[in-house]
């Protein structure tokens, strides 16, 4: 799974990262400042299947009724890794 996403952040941004959305996604919620940037714009969830089935449109210009939302759009790396590590130690401590 590390190597797909991985292999994921090189195709999508060219550069050597892992993309982890779920814990960051739970990191965000330990710490707001994990948050470096956000993206705030209408987002739509493509249901009918006509252009994908399942897939986010993200609405820039407000041309849609589409609900406004909050979207990560990067997070600060070192507040990431610290709170990870320090989850993944405390799991490890338990289970001595």
């Amino acid at each position: 799974m590390c190597a797909f996403m991985r292999q994921r952040g090189q195709t999508w941004y060219h550069e050597d990262l892992l993309i982890l959305p779920d814990p960051l996604a739970a990191a965000a919620l330990l710490d707001p400042e994990v948050i470096a940037r956000t993206i705030v714009c209408g987002v739509l969830v493509e249901t009918g299947g006509e252009f994908a089935r399942g897939a986010t449109i993200l609405d820039h210009e407000g041309k849609s009724q589409a609900p406004i939302i909050g979207i990560m759009e990067q997070a600060d790396r070192t507040k990431m890794e610290r709170i990870l590590e320090g989850t993944l130690a405390a799991l490890a401590s338990r289970h001595q």
